[in-house]
């Protein structure tokens, strides 16, 4: 049976106060109408008399906006920012993963339109997590508005992180928006659709600024994340060196597959083989330069040690 995200969230910073939100909240309530407010964590959220009454009265006021039965948004000022926390729940049988990302998407370009963005990360929550955490991205946002600097702090090669997006707009003020998949709905579709561009940010950014956890992939997402033949082939152990080698060669547009990077993170973080046979070190050794100078990133970060071979037919280190 398919599955879908438990819900979208948007997270952004608006100049001003939450008065200069209006516009873009009136599209998330044509998703679910406000029903009521509050104005801190510790008072009882107040119903309106109506759906969507009294805006200009409330927003002021407001710390947290109801939407529908559960759905919230929480703001928080700091400065000259006004923090937004937008949740929209998918199980509360009227609102689909596409209907909540595009009103949430329209709200973010509103904004834009108002001069009033300075930042926004859109994402799938409790779906989609058997990627590695990158700067910016996170493990699978849909859309982010974000300062150019911002990429090119994060990133050794920020052109790869931009073209793993379907979409990209210049905002103006060296704001720049990127989205992609805004109209799927399955958790499986959208794996799919990101896992290439999501290991090319991998493989792009600076290091030690991605951060790695236990895959979750559902019985639907399985075979997507599991697809591909493997390129990593094992070689044996080094036992004066406590050393698992692997070997691999590519052929120009080929890369390591995301789930034989887990498997490799895993032996790192682990120490063991299934069989507990007990290693200190992992070496991945390339056929060439070019191969490991492409796929020398994530492997880094997670703990291996990469090399290619040379001309004169022996093993150089690549470093980081």
């Amino acid at each position: 049976m398919a599955t879908f995200p438990d819900w979208i969230e948007l997270n952004t910073a608006l100049r001003g106060d939450l008065s200069g939100a209006q516009r873009g909240l009136e599209a998330i309530s044509r998703l679910a109408p406000l029903t009521g407010w509050a104005p801190d964590d510790k008072s009882p959220v107040r119903n309106l008399p109506s759906p969507n009454a009294a805006w200009t009265k409330i927003l002021p006021r407001a710390t947290i906006l109801k939407f529908g039965p559960k759905s919230q948004i929480r703001a928080r000022q700091e400065g000259d920012l006004v923090w937004l926390r937008c949740h929209a729940f998918l199980d509360e049988g009227v609102l689909s993963t596409k209907a909540a990302i595009q009103a949430y998407s329209a709200a973010v370009r509103l904004w834009a339109e108002a001069g009033v963005l300075r930042y926004a990360l859109l994402t799938r929550e409790g779906s989609v997590r058997c990627f590695p955490e990158v700067p910016v991205a996170l493990t699978n946002a849909s859309l982010v508005a974000i300062r150019t600097v911002r990429v090119d702090e994060a990133y050794d090669k920020p052109l790869d992180f931009w073209a793993a997006w379907d979409e990209r707009e210049e905002l103006g003020g060296s704001l720049r928006l990127a989205a992609r998949g805004l109209n799927i709905e399955t958790n499986a579709d959208y794996l799919a659709h990101i896992m290439d561009g999501q290991w090319a940010m991998a493989r792009a950014a600076k290091p030690k600024r991605t951060r790695y956890f236990k895959p979750e992939a559902d019985e639907e997402e399985l075979p997507v994340y599991q697809r591909g033949q493997p390129l990593l082939h094992p070689v044996g152990i080094v036992q004066e060196e406590s050393t698992a080698e692997f070997s691999c060669y590519l052929k120009p547009g080929d890369h390591i597959r995301g789930h034989e990077i887990y498997k490799l993170w895993y032996l790192v973080k682990t120490g063991k083989f299934a069989d507990g046979t007990e290693i200190k070190t992992v070496r991945v050794v390339f056929g060439d330069r070019w191969m490991a100078e492409q796929e020398k990133r994530p492997l880094l970060d997670i703990g291996c040690r990469v090399f290619a071979m040379v001309a004169s037919g022996e093993l150089e280190e690549i470093p980081e």
